[in-house]
């Protein structure tokens, strides 16, 4: 497949494409979609907020227990537990127990 040398439509860098086709070089297609990340995050920033705040304030049981029972899970398998020998042979095994 043939590449092209053609220019960058905003800045007129050349740029490698395989469509016979002009398009935008990585660093203005990057600036644009910051750009637009920044637009919609200010833009729609107090709605996002104001849903985090309302979904928090109706699940807060739901999500404190959610959070607590994690916790527990997360203590309870930081206890020390290596591998369990077998009882018959008196050795280690990672593997499934028969």
């Amino acid at each position: 497949m043939m590449t092209y040398q053609l220019p960058c439509t905003d800045c007129g860098a050349p740029t490698q494409t395989k469509l016979q086709k002009p398009k935008r070089c990585a660093p203005c297609a990057r600036a644009e979609a910051l750009d637009y990340s920044r637009w919609h995050y200010r833009t729609f920033r107090d709605e996002m907020l104001e849903y985090h705040r309302t979904h928090y304030r109706k699940n807060r049981e739901r999500i404190l227990a959610k959070r607590a029972s994690r916790r527990d899970a997360k203590v309870q398998s930081a206890a020390p537990s290596g591998p369990e020998p077998l009882p018959s042979l008196g050795i280690a095994c990672a593997g499934k127990r028969p």
